[in-house]
């Protein structure tokens, strides 16, 4: 069984993650799921939701791109993401 780590980086409120976490949560599959603010070490793969807090990735990783790229919102301008996603072993 495949160990998974979603990690927050911060312990926000949000809605859209504590939907798609009990989405696999909730789920029978071939995976376990721990979710965390920093990367949990036993995890097979690192799937980062908020990549633009982190200083390094650790990997394997992936990172989800939960906004649209091409946004002029200073908060989710693409140079701040940048760095992050170029280090990510696959974003999604």
């Amino acid at each position: 069984m495949i160990k998974v780590n979603f990690v927050i980086s911060e312990d926000k409120s949000s809605r859209i993650f504590h939907d798609i976490f009990k989405r696999f949560t909730d789920t029978e599959c071939e995976m376990k799921v721990k979710i965390s603010e920093r990367p949990v070490s036993d995890c097979d793969l690192f799937h980062y939701h908020r990549p633009q807090m982190e200083d390094v990735l650790v990997g394997p990783s992936v990172v989800t791109v939960h906004h649209d790229l091409s946004d002029p919102d200073r908060f989710v301008k693409y140079e701040r993401f940048h760095d992050r996603y170029a280090e990510a072993d696959k974003d999604i």
